[in-house]
Parts: structure tokens; C-alpha cells; sequence
């Protein structure tokens, strides 16, 4: 992290409107990024928090800081805190390959904890990751599977109810979200919905079949 160690302090003359000892913060920089280095993602995250405390004082907008703070974040499966400093270094240069990059992997994280923690039923993370995704337009048809999943589990079929009809509206071919939307149905007693949703969750299935046939002769081929 040498080079981004330079980049944090490189428009601090530009944009700030108080005082601050760019050698110390180049130091902090420097540091964090040695911490992060060795694996020690705790004792980095500090640092670079010093590092942003001080820089928002003297009111530098370093995308640096706060790239290394969400990479820290992440690496911890600190979630919010991620996306919150992933954000505000994308807002400050879009086309960074890194910033871009680390976006990508905090959604797909955040993606592959929605789904573990909904594997183990119950768990309230399963609500707060998914409305994460939400948040930042992230949650995908997996996702959506998995809420409305735990929604049923926890008793609350009338909510996994908004979750499936709008998912069913999004990905109408997914014979999963039908399968559900007839549980989640049939669990306030509504039996012709029930019914029509497993209809067209068997329709999903047909029409399926026929093309995962297709493609295994032409492996065979």
C-alpha cells in the first residue's frame, strides 16, 4: 500500500480547509497498510481510523482511507461499516480499478453470509445483510430466496408473501420462489393462491426440463 499511502496525502493541500502534519498521516497510511499486510486487519482498521479522524479534522477527502477502511471492514465481515467507506471512495473517484474491485467483493461477501446465516434458520443477521442489499441495490434472486425463506421460518408468512410476489414479478421462470410463494400462501390459509403458485411452479419445472435435456446431449455429442 506505498503507492495509496502517497495517494491519501498527494491533494491534501487542495482540499483541506485546517492544518494537518502530512507526514503524520503518511505514517498512519503507511502503517495501516503494513498491518493489513501481516494479516492484522484489527490493529490495521484502527489506524486507518486515526488516519480518516484526522484527515476529516484538517478536511482532506482521502478515497484511499477510506478504500483501506472498507477493506479492513470487509475482511472483518463488518458489513455496514464496508459498504458505508466503499461508497464515499467511489463517490470520490468512480473509475478506480481498486475501489471498484473491493466493491465487488464486499457484495459478493455480503451475498455468501445472507446465504450461510439463512442456512442456519432464525437468524436475525439473515434480515439485517438482506436489508443491506437492498440498501445498495445488491440483493439478488438467491437472496431474495433466502429472506423469504427465514421470513417463513420466524412465523411471518404475510411479509415472505411481499418478498415472493415481488420476486416472482422480477424472475417469473424461477420455480423456486413459486414453490414458496405457495407455502407462504397456504400458511395464512389462502389455498386457491396456494394452488395457483405451485401451478406455476410445476409450469417452471417443465419448462426447464426439456432444455437441461437438450444441453446434456450436446455434451455428449
Amino acid at each position: 500500500m506505498a503507492n495509496d499511502a502517497r495517494r491519501a496525502t498527494g491533494s491534501a493541500a487542495g482540499t483541506s480547509s485546517g492544518v494537518v502534519d502530512k507526514k503524520v498521516l503518511l505514517a498512519q497510511v503507511t502503517e495501516g497498510g503494513r498491518l493489513y499486510g501481516e494479516g492484522e486487519f484489527e490493529k490495521a482498521k484502527q489506524i486507518f481510523r486515526k488516519a480518516w479522524a484526522l484527515a476529516r479534522h484538517a478536511g482532506i477527502a482521502s478515497g484511499t482511507i477510506e478504500w483501506s477502511l472498507a477493506i479492513c471492514h470487509e475482511r472483518l465481515g463488518e458489513f455496514e461499516p464496508a459498504v458505508e467507506h466503499i461508497q464515499a471512495a467511489l463517490a470520490l473517484d468512480p473509475f478506480d480499478g481498486a475501489y471498484n474491485n473491493s466493491y465487488s467483493v464486499i457484495v459478493a461477501r455480503l451475498r455468501d453470509a445472507v446465504a450461510f446465516v439463512g442456512n442456519l434458520g432464525g437468524d436475525p443477521d439473515t434480515e439485517r445483510y438482506y436489508a443491506l442489499l437492498l440498501r445498495i441495490g445488491e440483493a439478488d434472486v438467491a437472496a431474495h430466496l433466502v429472506a423469504a425463506r427465514h421470513l417463513l421460518a420466524v412465523g411471518r408468512a404475510p411479509e415472505a408473501l411481499r418478498v415472493l410476489d415481488a420476486l416472482t414479478v422480477l424472475s417469473p421462470s424461477c420455480a423456486s420462489a413459486w414453490s414458496l410463494l405457495a407455502e407462504a400462501a397456504a400458511a395464512i390459509g389462502d389455498s386457491a393462491r396456494a394452488h395457483r403458485a405451485r401451478v406455476e411452479a410445476a409450469c417452471c419445472r417443465d419448462a426447464v426440463a426439456p432444455g437441461l435435456i437438450d444441453e446434456g446431449k450436446r455434451a455428449q455429442a
